[in-house]
């Protein structure tokens, strides 16, 4: 009566229960992190027009990075920004009945160089939705 294995799992029935609280990530460019079925790679900041810190500014500027998405065979590149602006970029997406939001972007620019690329760290929190 119970010889027969249940079906395998479709990608709509997926768990996203081994995912019950938010996870933290910090990743540097080009790193890759996995969640659950999720993995997402820091793909670069492609705009940083925040404030430096040894300067006082009238707004606090904003940055863009991007990062990779894959879920199973689902693929997305997501662009997400320190800021929601009015032009549709958010702190942050969902993917596959995950939320990824944008949390931090060091280091801060200093006004007396710029920061090179690989400097960068990017401050992500994954929960299920």
């Amino acid at each position: 009566m119970f010889d027969q294995e249940p079906p395998a799992p479709t990608a709509g029935d997926r768990d996203h229960s081994a995912v019950a609280d938010p996870v933290l990530l910090t990743l540097a460019p080009g790193e890759t992190a996995d969640v659950a079925e999720l993995s997402l790679t820091f793909v670069a900041v492609t705009e940083d027009s925040r404030c430096p810190v040894d300067v006082a500014c009238f707004w606090e500027g904003y940055a863009l990075v991007h990062v990779d998405a894959v879920v199973g065979t689902a693929e997305q590149r997501l662009t997400l920004g320190t800021l929601d602006l009015p032009n549709g970029v958010s702190r942050s997406a969902t993917v596959e009945g995950y939320r990824i939001t944008l949390t931090g972007l060091e280091p801060a620019p200093v006004s007396d160089a710029p920061t090179p690329p690989e400097a960068y760290r990017l401050m992500l929190e994954v929960e299920p939705t």
